[in-house]
């Protein structure tokens, strides 16, 4: 398996914090150095550029008080709402869960 293919299988939704994300990333990495050792010598055809994303927070419109309006709000809602309950959220909280799961589970029982 190559490289490519082994961080593809790291599922990002079992990790609740960067760290281990990150030191998971860097294990596997690392293993395939050992693996292949000249590969960490091997030219690449286009360079990778680092960036360091902003999250800039704000408001919708939309507000659930119920199971109901939830639905409605979730299919009304971007992509990156979406995104942000199910990935930011969980890692910059260190839940175990979706804070959507959360409130669901803190509200609706």
């Amino acid at each position: 398996m190559g490289l490519a293919e082994r961080l593809a299988s790291v599922d990002i939704r079992s990790f609740t914090s960067l760290p281990d994300l990150r030191a998971r990333i860097v294990q596997i990495v690392e293993e395939y150095f050992h693996r292949g050792p000249l590969s960490k010598d091997r030219p690449v055809l286009k360079p990778f550029y680092f960036c360091s994303p902003e999250t800039v927070v704000m408001p919708t419109p939309f507000v659930a008080h119920n199971l109901e309006e939830f639905t409605n709000a979730l299919e009304q809602v971007s992509v990156h709402s979406i995104h942000h309950r199910f990935i930011e959220a969980r890692l910059r909280l260190k839940l175990r869960t979706k804070d959507f799961s959360q409130w669901l589970d803190q509200e609706m029982t």
